[in-house]
């Protein structure tokens, strides 16, 4: 029985050597989470349905297409009982992606019943002889009382993970060669961050002892077993490293396997790999960046093909990447998405700027944390200036954030740089003649139509605009020179959207900032005085300026995340008209309002009451009385569902590539010539706008974008200004739309 054939049709691979190959690879997999068992029999059963003669005609090239991997998902939905039921999901899914339940008497749609009752070809009359390890130490999971489905649909994702991720490693040795290893020693790494650290001992001011200080309670938290942690300390405090110092530390101490950096914001990626990846530190072979506009072939060492493959299933030792691509993949359904996931076991997690964890799937993401640290090995570290208040839905799965900063309010007041002043609404004439009155100043608003406008009011030399209508290469051009200007002391006067809220380091006198959550308020505080250089007439270190106030009405943004974000603001700000709204004590009663004024919407989506609908255990006890009519009604998941739903950031933008400068030239004549691919997509993301529906119809009907490949590429290169980007706003035979 074969189960590949080479390219050339030279080498063949016998399925009995294909199935013990993933069956050990997945079993090795599993084994980081207690579950090398049920991984191996997944791994032995996934492809028995290629005995048939069926599938062994259409790999000769005889046949057509032909099911190969639901016998699988019946061997152990028969032999195993209800554990089996979840490996079935596994084994089904290998190729197509985990799908839903459906109901027992399915038949067709797509769904696990209707695969397991579907007819399939005879392939039992010539299975090689494999056997099914007994399961006798099953996972934690399946001996707590408080397990739900939410628990089980988790570990059922892990075990998918586990048989695609051996699947494809057995199969792409055996076509291409076993991938190139990384080989990575964390002793080295380790002894490199203490040299790095060391170059900060003797501190002669407060701002480097306190920054001393903080270095070593992590390091101290770290010698502490797995858990959850958190780290709140102001900007400017060194975070990044004492986090990672933490994370090294902690990983030698519990031997763990990685360290996961998960960041909101590319923008904080590129700055957090780049430390990472210094020669001094851990090397750029040691780290990578996994985010959805990221281009490998952009690195310059002869590493990149090794970071591109890992990319697919998390195996380096030092992972940097965003919200978006670590949450969306714990509630994947596709193999490509959920490879990786079984690499997160036993890793040190640390989630910069967690006060931006999204709000409508603020519970989800809370519980797959506690899923990550309660179940499989790992710890998790939750970092920020403005520590949003999670304990209270932590403890409800029994943890417990520790803090490793005692001192937050004594860091607070020596890190503090400005002072922030709360003031009424400013029309655009009156903040336009404010900031031509000052040299140097950073103007956050919350629309890009505000930016946008406002520039128009202050431009000339020395003021520039940011907004997500430039293209990111074109940001990062405009954002380099900023940093310049201001590293001269030259006029420098910046009108932008949030984007450079957290993660851009500018050092502006002068901020103004648009009322927004308190937490971006702050934030954008951090973009004042940042290194603290600032002096008054007499010489002597002064406080920068953050100045809070109204927009006018037909700026505000209408979306109901930021109306319920502002209204929790403006209480908060009432509340503490007199004292520092910056305070802890803010901070923590902000996030209160926010999530209780929130309510459902934290599970938005309702995430969590899906999975657990499939898993009523004290009702199905008393209504269905035999095994067989339980297995029937037990571990019934929504997957693909909710893979559809989970999506941090809406789905309903259309990308627009600028191809101004020669190389997007070359790029968009590659998309012609040779079509759409995973690299040529990457490279192109630098260049690319997002923009929505009403927007994009407004540019086809003008003539303006033109549809290539299934992207749509700017035909009108005028209508991109230099300065402001794209203009979404032209008339058009279509119409005009706001």
């Amino acid at each position: 029985m074969l189960a590949h054939i080479s390219e050339d049709g030279i080498r063949k691979q016998s399925l009995e050597e294909h199935l013990l190959n993933t069956a050990r690879l997945a079993e090795e997999f599993g084994k980081q989470f207690g579950a090398g068992e049920i991984a191996y029999n997944t791994g032995i059963g996934h492809d028995i349905g290629k005995c048939s003669d069926e599938f062994q005609k259409r790999i000769t090239g005889q046949g057509g297409k032909c099911d190969h991997s639901t016998a699988g998902a019946k061997e152990v939905y028969i032999d195993f009982g209800l554990l089996g039921k979840l490996m079935s999901y596994a084994i089904a899914g290998h190729h197509s992606g985990l799908m839903d339940s459906g109901t027992s008497g399915d038949v067709s749609g797509g769904t696990l019943y209707a695969r397991l009752n579907a007819e399939i070809p005879d392939y039992k009359s010539k299975m090689p002889k494999i056997e099914f390890k007994k399961i006798e130490n099953p996972p934690s999971i399946f001996n707590q009382k408080e397990s739900d489905g939410f628990s089980f649909a988790f570990f059922t994702r892990m075990i998918y993970s586990c048989l695609t991720d051996a699947d494809f490693l057995d199969t792409e040795n055996f076509m291409t060669g076993e991938r190139p290893a990384c080989k990575y020693d964390f002793d080295e790494m380790l002894s490199n961050l203490n040299k790095k650290l060391k170059s900060f001992q003797n501190p002669q001011n407060p701002v480097c002892m306190a920054r001393n200080e903080i270095q070593e309670s992590c390091i101290e938290a770290a010698k502490s077993p797995p858990g959850l942690f958190s780290l709140t300390v102001p900007t400017g405090a060194g975070k990044t490293l004492s986090s990672v110092a933490f994370a090294l530390n902690h990983l030698k101490k519990n031997d763990l396997r990685r360290i996961i950096y998960v960041i909101p914001y590319t923008s904080i990626i590129e700055q957090t790999a780049a430390i990472f990846s210094a020669d001094d530190l851990f090397g750029n072979k040691n780290v990578l960046q996994h985010y959805s506009g990221y281009d490998y072939s952009g690195d310059d060492d002869d590493f990149n093909e090794v970071k591109r493959l890992a990319a697919e299933n998390w195996d380096m030792p030092i992972i940097v990447t965003t919200n978006v691509q670590f949450f969306e993949s714990l509630f994947a359904a596709k193999s490509s998405k959920c490879r990786k996931l079984h690499n997160i076991a036993k890793s040190v997690i640390i989630f910069d700027e967690v006060q931006m964890f999204p709000v409508e799937f603020l519970l989800p993401c809370v519980r797959a944390i506690a899923e990550l640290v309660k179940n499989y090995g790992c710890t998790a570290l939750l970092c920020s200036a403005t520590q949003p208040a999670l304990n209270q839905y932590f403890e409800s799965y029994g943890l417990s954030a520790i803090e490793i900063s005692q001192n937050i309010e004594k860091y607070r007041k020596i890190f503090k740089r400005c002072e922030i002043e709360i003031t009424g609404e400013k029309d655009i004439e009156t903040l336009s003649k404010e900031i031509l009155e000052l040299k140097q100043c950073l103007v956050i608003v919350n629309t890009k139509t505000h930016a946008k406008e406002l520039y128009e009011k202050v431009k000339g030399d020395g003021s520039f605009h940011l907004s997500t209508w430039m293209y990111p290469k074109h940001r990062k051009r405009i954002i380099d020179e900023i940093r310049e200007r201001l590293k001269n002391g030259v006029v420098c006067r910046v009108i932008s959207t949030r984007l450079v809220e957290a993660g851009v380091d500018f050092d502006f006198p002068v901020v103004y900032r648009a009322k927004a959550g308190i937490d971006s308020i702050i934030q954008s505080a951090g973009r004042c005085n940042r290194e603290g250089k600032l002096k008054n007439e007499n010489g002597e270190p002064a406080m920068g300026k953050v100045i809070v106030f109204e927009t006018e009405e037909k700026y505000n943004l209408k979306l109901s995340p930021f109306k319920r974000q502002l209204a929790a603001a403006e209480s908060v700000m009432n509340k503490y008209s007199s004292k520092d709204i910056a305070s802890n004590e803010a901070v923590e009663e902000y996030f209160k309002e926010l999530y209780f004024t929130e309510g459902d919407g934290l599970d938005l989506k309702n995430v969590i009451e899906s999975f657990n609908k499939g898993y009523d255990l004290r009702t199905l006890k008393t209504q269905f009385k035999t095994n067989e009519e339980r297995k029937n009604r037990l571990f019934n998941f929504p997957f693909k569902e909710i893979a559809e739903k989970f999506k941090l950031i809406d789905d309903n933008s259309y990308g627009v590539i600028i191809p101004i400068e020669e190389e997007c030239k070359k790029l968009v004549g590659d998309l012609k010539s040779f079509g759409v691919s995973r690299n040529l997509l990457r490279s192109l993301q630098k260049y690319t706008v997002n923009v929505y529906e009403n927007e994009r119809e407004n540019l086809l009907g003008g003539g303006n974008i033109k549809e290539i490949c299934g992207l749509y590429v700017l035909e009108d290169v005028q209508i991109y200004n230099d300065a402001t980007g794209l203009d979404t706003k032209i008339e058009s035979g279509a119409g005009i739309f706001c």
